[in-house]
């Protein structure tokens, strides 16, 4: 299934909404809402760099991202 999706991403601009961790890491940019506010926006590992937004995004997906 995912070959079929990067075929059909391949060259596009896309928005995927996921909770899927290995889709996260291959994203450009991850944006991370809350609330329907935006409270960050960058590469997905920049974002877990950040001890603040990590664990926001740990408390949002209701696990931790690490664990799998």
């Amino acid at each position: 299934l995912q070959d079929t999706v990067d075929r059909l991403l391949s060259g596009r601009t896309s928005l995927v909404v996921t909770h899927d961790q290995e889709e996260l890491e291959r994203a450009h940019s991850v944006v991370l809402l809350l609330d329907g506010e935006m409270k960050a926006q960058a590469p997905y590992h920049e974002l877990r760099k950040d001890p603040d937004l990590r664990e926001l995004m740990d408390d949002v997906l209701g696990y931790s991202l690490e664990e799998h």
